[in-house]
């Protein structure tokens, strides 16, 4: 597939930057192991998702389960962390 773009996304309480734009996918997706990578930790319950600080445990994204994946209720990391 082919990356057509490169930028900041906004939309509801989910900010997102360095996102690649993919015109023929056709949903939105988060790398967890790019979140990894950043030094996130991810933690999976049967039907929720939680997104912590590595280094504080702050709680900055949280989703729930949705016909098998998870999405996002909110997502609020520092834009240094995710440039």
């Amino acid at each position: 597939m082919d990356i057509t773009g490169r930028g900041t996304v906004r939309h509801h309480n989910i900010t997102l930057h360095g996102v690649l734009l993919v015109p023929r996918l056709a949903v939105n997706i988060v790398s967890v192991s790019k979140l990894g990578e950043l030094d996130y930790t991810v933690e999976f319950t049967r039907t929720n998702c939680f997104i912590r600080g590595a280094g504080t445990g702050d709680l900055v994204g949280e989703g729930h389960l949705v016909n098998g994946l998870f999405e996002l209720d909110f997502l609020q990391a520092p834009r240094a962390r995710l440039c």
